[in-house]
């Protein structure tokens, strides 16, 4: 809970210091086009980091999945005696 304080504390400086920095450093009359840039691309990276981050999660944790298979198989054969493990050709 201390870290989601902190986070929100830290990162709620960014949509104030952001525009205020924009709007010293290329004057009132850049403003709003620069921020409807700025807007334009966060809103493109929002909608692309959903996608990116399944798929890097998906990728991820296929290694683990196959651990999981192959834990799954081993307990379904308690007591019984395992049929020989084919593995393919390399």
């Amino acid at each position: 809970m201390p870290y989601a304080v902190l986070a929100g504390v830290v990162n709620g400086a960014f949509g104030v210091l952001g525009p205020l920095l924009m709007l010293e450093s290329l004057g009132i009359r850049r403003f709003g086009s620069q921020m409807g840039i700025v807007g334009l691309l966060s809103a493109i990276g929002y909608a692309a980091g959903v996608s990116v981050v399944s798929a890097v999660a998906c990728l991820a944790c296929r290694p683990l999945q196959s651990v999981m298979d192959e834990r799954a198989v081993a307990d379904s054969y308690r007591g019984r005696p395992r049929p020989p493990v084919r593995r393919p050709p390399k």
